[in-house]
């Protein structure tokens, strides 16, 4: 019986006496036939004893079942084929963007050993589709890997290939040596790396194509179907939204870092805040520094729960443009340092999504330094527009209203003008307070040098006091002074009495009868401190800006200019002035570097 397959020949004998003997049909199932060409022939027998020649014998009915056993044999390895593609589809959904390269390096090993091939790999075209590189391999065991040999491989050197994959085709080559003659590049890089079959599946997103996933043998060939490759496109579909999944992530997170970077380098105060309860969700260095609060008092909490909106108008504002029109440009905003100072600023911002979560970008520029500027050069301007007045006009106004005055006086003294003396009085005291005004602008406009000596600011205090009292005692107001050992400074004593008599009078006439001005000195550091209070209304705050600007005045009757003088005399002895007002008072701090 040599036509049986040799899996056969040793139990058959047993199995055609046991037919005989029990004397029924036998089915004898599946066999294999080998024929003369060698090939093997599945067939399914039937036997029945039979007596043949007087001897006993068994017939034998036999059936061509090949084309069965090959659907079969299709069905059962599609069946496995879908069941491994499920497989790999379901878990590359729930598979982390970490781990996707894994992932694609265990599809290959898995689709490779199915298949029984050598190699199964993925190539991603560059931008432009210029060059190929070889980025995810599977080898079957004694096969040598070729990954980093394939690496930004000219795709002009594959021009037959890169054909079909322009025109979205895979390529299929079942036998090297019988590759066509405009492949014959194709077939020198194949044969150099050993490769006798091949099927390779482009790789597209959309409509771009960004690689390529392969399957080769180095050690036969390999016949594949039609309904195979379809299989390997569902497989190449697969790891092609994986590929794109992780390049998206990927440019997502560098998105991230990026922002990151910029957001945090940024010189401009930047918080993100999240829209449902307004909590800072991250805060750069520059806000950190800017509102003086550290990184632990900002995250997780509120803007209005820490006091840094100075303006709650201002705020409610900006969140109405926010959910009109989704951003702010350069709203001009006042802001609170953790200290209680007080700083200016434009503020941008944009609604955002942040991991789903609507979120705002706030971006802020500190213009507090400019506006301060801004408001010194206007005070400057003003200052030399006074000195350009006091010095054309100031001797020339002057001359005449003393003469003025003198004449009044003398008709007062006189007995048949004594009905009118009320008149002569109020017309004297409206020329002192002209010539008053006058002698201000002459002393903005003088810019003489300081008289300068080494003298202590207690003791010129105090040589002035008697006028200082008698000065609120006409008022009906009081002074209190507390005057310490200060070091001796370099001072002009006229300037530093003008500087105190002008505070001091502000003071007094910002109160209300019985309202007590304080007038103290100390030292702080390497300073020493004059400090003056009322005990007034306070400043406000649009006032509070233009301080010391000549004609800005909190008083009915008043110009402005006791207050710019007294920057002048600042100025010149090189001290600084900061101020504290609320609505019980107001207090001035003079500065003074001790040398």
């Amino acid at each position: 019986m040599d036509f049986l397959h040799p899996k056969h020949q040793d139990n058959i004998t047993d199995i055609l006496k046991q037919i005989y003997e029990q004397g029924e049909i036998l089915q004898l199932a599946e066999l294999v036939f080998v024929n003369i060409q060698g090939e093997n022939i599945n067939v399914e027998a039937t036997g029945m004893p039979i007596v043949y020649q007087g001897e006993p014998a068994v017939q034998c009915l036999i059936r061509n079942i090949s084309q069965r056993k090959s659907m079969e044999q299709n069905l059962y390895f599609r069946l496995e084929f879908e069941k491994i593609i499920t497989g790999i589809s379901t878990r590359f959904i729930t598979l982390p963007i970490d781990e996707i390269d894994q992932g694609i390096n265990e599809a290959l090993k898995i689709i490779g050993e199915f298949m029984g091939v050598d190699r199964s790999y993925v190539f991603l075209f560059s931008d432009g589709v210029t060059s190929a590189s070889n980025s995810h391999e599977w080898c079957a065991k004694g096969i040598e890997p070729q990954i980093e040999q394939l690496q930004d491989v000219p795709v002009d050197s594959m021009p037959w290939w890169m054909e079909k994959f322009y025109r979205f085709e895979y390529v299929f080559i079942p036998s090297v040596e019988d590759l066509p003659q405009e492949a014959q590049s194709e077939k020198a890089s194949l044969q150099a790396q050993s490769i006798k079959s091949l099927v390779a599946i482009p790789l597209i997103d959309g409509n771009i194509l960004i690689g390529f996933i392969g399957f080769d043998t180095v050690r036969d060939n390999k016949i594949l179907k039609e309904e195979d490759i379809v299989l390997l496109r569902i497989v190449g579909e697969i790891i092609t939204n994986a590929i794109i999944k992780k390049q998206m992530e990927d440019a997502l997170r560098q998105s991230k870092e990026l922002f990151y970077k910029a957001f945090h380098a940024s010189p401009n105060p930047s918080v993100i805040i999240r829209v449902i309860d307004e909590r800072y969700l991250e805060v750069n260095n520059s806000f950190i520094k800017l509102s003086g609060f550290a990184r632990n008092e900002l995250i997780g909490h509120k803007a209005t729960g820490i006091g840094i909106w100075l303006n709650s108008e201002e705020r409610a504002s900006m969140f109405g443009l926010l959910s009109k029109q989704r951003f702010v440009n350069n709203m001009a905003v006042s802001v609170r340092r953790k200290s209680g100072e007080l700083r200016e600023g434009l503020l941008s911002a944009e609604l955002v999504s942040i991991n789903n979560e609507p979120c705002i970008l706030m971006v802020g520029n500190d213009i507090s330094e400019l506006k301060k500027f801004e408001r010194e050069i206007l005070r400057l301007d003003r200052l030399n527009l006074v000195g350009e007045i006091a010095a054309s006009i100031g001797h020339e106004v002057r001359n005449p209203m003393t003469t003025v005055r003198g004449f009044l006086q003398l008709l007062g003294s006189k007995d048949d003008c004594s009905k009118y003396k009320q008149y002569f009085d109020l017309m004297i005291e409206e020329l002192d307070r002209a010539n008053l005004i006058i002698t201000q602008f002459l002393s903005l406009a003088k810019n003489s040098p300081l008289n300068a000596v080494l003298l202590n600011l207690t003791n010129i205090i105090k040589k002035i006091s008697p006028l200082i009292e008698s000065e609120a005692i006409k008022t009906g107001k009081y002074v209190k002074m507390e005057l310490s050992n200060i070091p001796n400074l370099i001072l002009d004593e006229k300037g530093i009495r003008q500087l105190i008599l002008n505070l001091v009078k502000n003071g007094l006439d910002a109160m209300p009868l019985g309202g007590i001005v304080s007038i103290k000195t100390y030292s702080e550091g390497d300073e020493v401190v004059l400090s003056v209070s009322d005990q007034g209304t306070g400043i406000e705050k649009h006032i509070l800006k233009q301080l010391g600007t000549p004609f800005v005045t909190t008083k009915d009757n008043g110009t402005g200019l006791g207050l710019a003088v007294c920057y002048k005399i600042i100025e010149k002895h090189n001290a600084r002035m900061e101020l504290d007002s609320s609505p019980k008072g107001t207090t001035f701090y003079i500065r003074f570097k001790v040398k």
